[in-house]
């Protein structure tokens, strides 16, 4: 059922639990504890355009692999998957301002917390 079908307590709930478990999962994925950069969502907006990338499980074992020196197609073979669809993964990641590549064309989070303040 769509999102936007659910009374607009539930999509929050939903999109904050959404959230919170991808964080918690690539937090014990790559052992991060401390926080550097950080996304504050202030709108329901906001954070509807924020989970979409968190819809995909290749998107979270793209951040998961992420600050470790991998360029895009070291990532594809890791995961065993095509480079286009790994690229396709990331430049959302990035459109969505969750990851962004270095200057040695390496993936790097963008983000160490999301806030959610609505």
């Amino acid at each position: 059922m769509p999102l936007s079908k659910y009374p607009l307590k539930k999509q929050r709930f939903l999109l904050a639990q959404a959230i919170f478990d991808f964080l918690q999962e690539t937090k014990s994925k790559t052992g991060t504890e401390k926080s550097v950069y950080h996304l504050t969502i202030k709108s329901r907006d906001e954070l509807y355009e924020i989970s979409k990338a968190f819809k995909s499980t290749l998107a979270m074992d793209i951040l998961a692999l992420a600050d470790k020196g991998h360029t895009v197609s070291e990532i594809a073979r890791k995961l065993n998957k095509h480079t286009s669809n790994v690229s396709a993964s990331i430049s959302l990641l990035k459109e969505k301002g969750l990851a962004k590549t270095n200057s040695k064309g390496q993936l790097e989070k963008a983000v160490k917390v999301i806030k959610i303040n609505l």
